[in-house]
Parts: structure tokens; C-alpha cells; sequence
């Protein structure tokens, strides 16, 4: 995907201006072993000493008002090559493969 690819994982990291804030997965994510550039990165970052970790349900917390409402919002699968939906059932839809990702943002009534 495409957060093991290291030309996105520098375009999204050298833009960074002020701050650099780093949404990662945690070691009990699955698949997580794939993910071998993203942990180069947390390995370099854990290693200048001036980082600060925080779970994302106190950052959900805060944003969302609600410390798991990615989880109970969001749905993730493959990218198809053809696309017919219908009710969504998630608020978030995300759809992936090795050349593109698409999210739907949908109201849910």
C-alpha cells in the first residue's frame, strides 16, 4: 500500500513546515511486519528524542469527541476496477490498491 512506499512516505514528510505530526499504526496492528518503511521512520524519530507518542483514541477524543470514531465510521477495502455503490456503509469509505486510493466521505443521515 501505499504507506510502505517510500516516494510518498518523503513527499509527506519533507513538506512539513513547523511541525511534522506522524499517524502510525501500533505494534499490535495487523500486517503491521509490512509495513517496513514506516517503521524506519519510527525508528529514526524514536532515535532524535524529541517526539511524543499519543494514542489515537485521545487524539479521536479530541477531534471527534469520541476515542474510537474512525473505527465505528470508517470502512476499508480494496479499490475495484469498477465501482457501483449504493447506501454506504460507513460515514468514510476507503478504497486502495498499489496505484490508488479513494475515500468517500458520505452523509449519514
Amino acid at each position: 500500500m501505499f504507506l510502505n512506499k517510500q516516494n510518498i512516505l518523503n513527499v509527506s514528510i519533507s513538506r512539513a513546515k513547523d511541525y511534522l505530526f506522524i499517524l502510525m499504526p501500533d505494534d499490535k496492528t495487523e500486517n503491521i511486519n509490512k509495513l517496513q518503511k514506516v517503521k524506519e521512520i519510527e525508528t529514526l524519530i524514536k532515535a532524535s528524542n524529541e517526539y511524543s507518542e499519543t494514542h489515537t483514541n485521545l487524539v479521536e477524543g479530541i477531534i471527534f469527541g469520541q476515542g474510537n470514531y474512525l473505527e465505528e465510521n470508517a470502512f476499508s477495502t480494496s479499490h475495484q476496477i469498477v465501482n457501483v455503490y449504493s447506501k454506504p456503509e460507513k460515514r468514510y469509505e476507503v478504497r486502495s490498491e498499489e496505484t490508488a486510493i479513494d475515500v468517500q466521505i458520505h452523509e449519514i443521515a
